[in-house]
């Protein structure tokens, strides 16, 4: 955006102080207008009158001789050019020079801050990428227990004793298996982070003797660690099912309770 530029002593000027009201708005009038649109202080011959509260008719033609007269307006060809415009006002090519300047300084700065934005972006990303894996770190999922890990029943007309590997029920179900069996568990290695080795294996027993009581229960070896895991949270944080420390592990569920 242009603007023009007058003296703070511009009214006072000889000149000036001896147009008319209407001679003063048209020469301010025409001054504006050829910063507005970058003529280098020329009017051609059509624009005075057009200009707003432009005096009209006969008054137009005698404000436009005044002006003339004074030595503000200078005629030159079919227009006038406006008495030592350039000396106070920037010439149309320095106007465009420095658009053009500041667009391209736009253009730039856009640009650098658009390179910035995802290095920043991938920054921050890899960031809270880092901050989830502290707070919740990766688990492998873990594997079904093997055969041999599975409690099994022995075929009684087998005269070698030797171990089904199918269970009895034929669908992965079984009894609750032993406290060895849950120890070993995925599930239950999760506890060793928040209550001490000999506490859980205290409160796993008291979980597994009160759970092989019922033979009819049957659940998958994992239901049966997730069931354990939580029996286990479940008692470690209530005070008065809390183990000591000197509580043997082998107790009965009744000396627990």
């Amino acid at each position: 955006m242009n603007w023009a530029r007058f003296d703070d002593r511009f009214p006072n000027h000889p000149k000036v102080l001896s147009l008319t009201d209407a001679e003063f708005r048209l020469h301010v009038s025409a001054i504006c207008y050829c910063c507005d649109q970058l003529t280098d202080g020329y009017l051609a011959d059509c624009v005075p009158s057009s200009l707003p509260k432009a005096p009209r008719a006969g008054q137009f033609l005698n404000a436009v001789v005044s002006l003339e007269r004074s030595g503000l307006w200078e005629r030159q060809g079919a227009g006038w050019v406006v008495h030592d415009f350039l000396d106070w006002n920037p010439s149309a090519q320095k106007v465009k020079a420095k658009k053009a300047a500041r667009a391209l300084a736009g253009r730039a700065g856009g640009l650098a801050k658009a390179n910035r934005l995802p290095s920043k972006h991938s920054s921050n990303c890899q960031s809270n990428r880092i901050g989830l894996l502290h707070a919740h770190p990766k688990q492998t999922p873990a594997p079904s227990p093997s055969p041999e890990d599975l409690p099994v029943d022995t075929d009684p007309k087998d005269p070698s004793g030797s171990a089904s590997s199918v269970p009895k029920n034929g669908s992965g179900c079984v009894p609750c298996p032993s406290a060895d069996v849950i120890l070993n568990s995925d599930q239950v290695s999760t506890l060793e982070m928040v209550i001490p080795d000999w506490a859980i294996r205290i409160l796993v027993v008291k979980f597994v003797a009160k759970n092989q009581a019922d033979s009819t229960d049957l659940r998958t070896p994992t239901h049966w660690a997730k069931c354990c895991v939580s029996a286990v949270q479940g008692d470690w944080n209530n005070p008065r099912t809390r183990p000591s420390k000197t509580q043997p592990e082998t107790a009965s569920t009744e000396v627990l309770d």
